[in-house]
C-alpha cells in the first residue's frame, strides 16, 4: 500500500490541523473565562495545582478533536463532533469540581493533589470522549 504524501493532501492536513489548533485555542479560552479562578494568574505565580487543571483540560480538549479529524467525513462533519466533544469536556470539568472537595479554593491554595487528580480525571474522560467520537 502506497502511503506517501501527495500534493492534494497538504491543503486538507493544512485545513483540519488549523481547524483543530483554533478549537483547542477557542475551547481553553472559554474554559478559562468560566472557571471560578485565574489560571493564567496562577500559573504565572508558580502554582502547580493550576498546571495540572490547566494540562489536563487542554489535554482532555485535544483528545476528542484529534479523534473527531480522524474519522470525519468533511470539515463540517469535524467541527460538528469537536463542538460535542468539547462541551463533553467542560460538563466533565464541572463535575470534577463538584467531586473534589473544596477543589476551587484548594486549587488556588496550591494543593497539587487536587490539580493532579482534576488533569488525571480529565484525561480519562477526554479519552473515553476521544473514542466515543469513532462514528
Amino acid at each position: 500500500m502506497n502511503h506517501r504524501v501527495e500534493d492534494r493532501h497538504v491543503p486538507a492536513f493544512a485545513l483540519y490541523f488549523i481547524a483543530g489548533l483554533a478549537l483547542i485555542t477557542l475551547a481553553t479560552a472559554i474554559f478559562v473565562r468560566l472557571t471560578p479562578f485565574p489560571e493564567m494568574e496562577l500559573i504565572a505565580q508558580g502554582n502547580q495545582a493550576a498546571a495540572w487543571v490547566f494540562l489536563g483540560t487542554v489535554i482532555g480538549f485535544a483528545l476528542p478533536v484529534a479523534s473527531a479529524i480522524a474519522h470525519s467525513v468533511s470539515l463540517v462533519d469535524m467541527l460538528s463532533w469537536t463542538v460535542l466533544g468539547l462541551l463533553v469536556q467542560y460538563l466533565a470539568h464541572l463535575a470534577i469540581r463538584m467531586l473534589l472537595p473544596g477543589f476551587v479554593q484548594g486549587v488556588r491554595d496550591g494543593v497539587t493533589s487536587l490539580g493532579i487528580a482534576s488533569a488525571g480525571l480529565s484525561v480519562s474522560v477526554g479519552l473515553v470522549n476521544a473514542a466515543s467520537l469513532v462514528f
